[in-house]
């Protein structure tokens, strides 16, 4: 049903509300004209669509997405009254004359259709496809599948409980996954007036990825975005064998004070996290050094972001040479080579050598610990920030929301993994893809090497392309080698791959991988047959 007139029109759409749309019709944001214009178009069957090329300053002009000229328009006009700026229709056209376009809808509209508000603030469990069924068949609207998800996201943020009652069910939520999962540990901790305060919640697998893993962490704080409040998320972050990330340890704090990281840090310590005992990379945040200090951890700072305060620091002079310079530097894997590198960099800019000197080189430079210490070629925590940047989501929710994210996110990691796992050792893999993809680049250089033998398990890889050549001594029985990469990364290097090949044992390679990179390992970090990861039940959630 319609109603209309050359200046106005009126639609009846399949849920029994009405849409119009008339001449000198007003707007306060141009975001609300775009969305009334293209959900009438949307009544009509039709898809309106701002046209670039006809718009800009004052002036937005709407046209139809027909591929064939259409006689549909709609002209919008920002104007200024009394010191306050509004929108209003000058002209247009309702009729669709020549159209050949069809429906098409964008999230912003979907998000905005009171039905798909209505659904999801019902049922916050509701799936996609479930959300689709019902838009197809309560708007009459078909609406791509991932376009849903992105919806469905969009209103549980809209829609969810406001930070205050967040903050009530998070003491019962953690209780009750910790019920659940008995080897998960958790924290809430409350102020004197009790309002919350802080809350912390590790891997109920924590132990076991503990001694499957690479034996360094990675720890970082970000700002969570939700409008209620603004705290921060703590995140501690490892890395398995197939040089995946694995999210350890969730918080959320106050700030990213001393007594906020120390608390954070001691209670990976409960939950069985070995932060106290193995390297751990971060940014060179005040409260994180403070609290490292107090705590007596092994920190180390993350290259990219000393560059980043080089470039603060002398701006407009840090060029992408002196960059590179720095990872160099990083990268010096004896103390004459760390020395004469920033001696030759002084020469230019004596500045930034000396504030490179002045940072502690046993806290990011890798010379101080190449046989000493494995660091598995960790450098910067980017690849904590990554996961600060896929926790999106996460951040713009209340603390119940925030850690649901992370107690599903870690069930479906765990199960994903698991059959990864059993695909892999069917077809007789004994090492992780990605480990042997390094193990390969490294067998490469075998071509270049001059072999000569002690005896059966000893020998001398000469590196035939350095001018002196580089020897290296392989000793087979006790599993090592006195070049860097193999004791830093606990991969077969080229000297180990170039000796078995020379004595024609090549099959023998996978002895020489660390644990962490089997295959076996791997399986046992995400065994779901034992022990899988139970989820908390909406209804279950009682208010503190």
């Amino acid at each position: 049903m319609e109603e209309s007139s050359l200046e106005s029109k009126t639609l009846t759409v399949k849920t029994g509300s009405t849409i119009s749309l008339a001449k000198g019709m007003e707007f306060s944001q141009r975001k609300e004209a775009t969305l009334h214009i293209k959900n009438f178009a949307l009544a009509q069957g039709k898809c309106a669509a701002t046209c670039p090329a006809k718009s800009g300053g004052n002036n937005t002009l709407y046209v139809c997405s027909s591929k064939t000229p259409c006689s549909f328009y709609v002209q919008l006009i920002k104007s200024q009254r009394q010191n306050k700026f509004d929108y209003h229709i000058s002209s247009l056209n309702f009729n669709h004359e020549g159209c050949s376009g069809s429906v098409k809808v964008t999230a912003s509209q979907v998000a905005a259709m009171s039905t798909a508000a209505a659904a999801v603030h019902a049922n916050s469990a509701l799936d996609g496809p479930s959300l689709q069924d019902k838009i197809k068949a309560l708007e009459g609207v078909h609406v791509p599948t991932r376009m849903m998800y992105r919806v469905r996201e969009t209103l549980l943020e809209d829609t969810a409980l406001d930070y205050a009652e967040g903050c009530k069910r998070v003491h019962s939520l953690l209780t009750l996954f910790q019920r659940g999962n008995p080897t998960a540990h958790v924290a809430t901790e409350y102020s004197a007036d009790k309002r919350f305060r802080r809350a912390f919640l590790s891997h109920p697998d924590v132990r076991i990825l503990g001694e499957t893993s690479q034996m360094v962490l990675g720890l970082d704080g970000a700002f969570l975005k939700h409008k209620g409040a603004a705290n921060i998320m703590l995140i501690l972050v490892g890395r398995n064998g197939n040089l995946e990330n694995v999210i350890l340890a969730v918080a959320i704090c106050p700030s990213e004070g001393e007594d906020n990281c120390a608390w954070f840090v001691r209670c990976c310590e409960s939950a069985g996290i070995g932060v106290s005992s193995l390297p751990v990379f971060s940014d060179r945040g005040s409260g994180i050094i403070a609290s490292a200090r107090s705590l007596q951890l092994d920190l180390h700072y993350c290259t990219r972001h000393i560059i980043g305060n080089m470039k603060t620091k002398f701006r407009g002079q840090v060029t992408q040479y002196m960059e590179n310079w720095m990872w160099s530097v990083q990268g010096a894997v004896s103390q004459s080579e760390f020395d004469s590198k920033i001696e030759a960099f002084a020469i230019g800019s004596p500045e930034t050598a000396d504030y490179v000197r002045n940072i502690d080189p046993a806290r990011w430079a890798l010379h101080q610990h190449v046989l000493s210490k494995k660091l598995y070629g960790w450098r910067t925590t980017n690849f904590v920030e990554s996961k600060n940047t896929k926790a999106l989501h996460a951040r713009g929710r209340n603390p119940t929301l925030f850690f649901q994210f992370f107690m599903k996110k870690w069930m479906q990691t765990k199960f994903k993994r698991f059959e990864q796992a059993r695909k892999w050792a069917d077809s007789g893999k004994r090492v992780a893809p990605k480990a042997r993809a390094l193990m390969e680049e490294q067998a490469e250089n075998a071509r270049y090497h001059d072999i000569s033998l002690s005896n059966g398990d000893i020998g001398f890889v000469c590196d035939m392309r350095g001018s002196p050549p580089t020897r290296r001594r392989v000793n087979l029985r006790e599993r090592n080698c006195t070049c860097s990469f193999f004791y830093q990364y606990g991969i077969p290097c080229s000297h180990i791959c170039s000796m078995l090949a020379y004595i024609k044992q090549p099959e023998r390679v996978f002895d020489f991988f660390d644990r962490c990179y089997l295959v076996e390992s791997y399986i046992l970090a995400n065994d779901v047959v034992t022990s899988n990861i139970e989820l908390v039940l909406d209804d279950e959630i009682q208010v503190d």
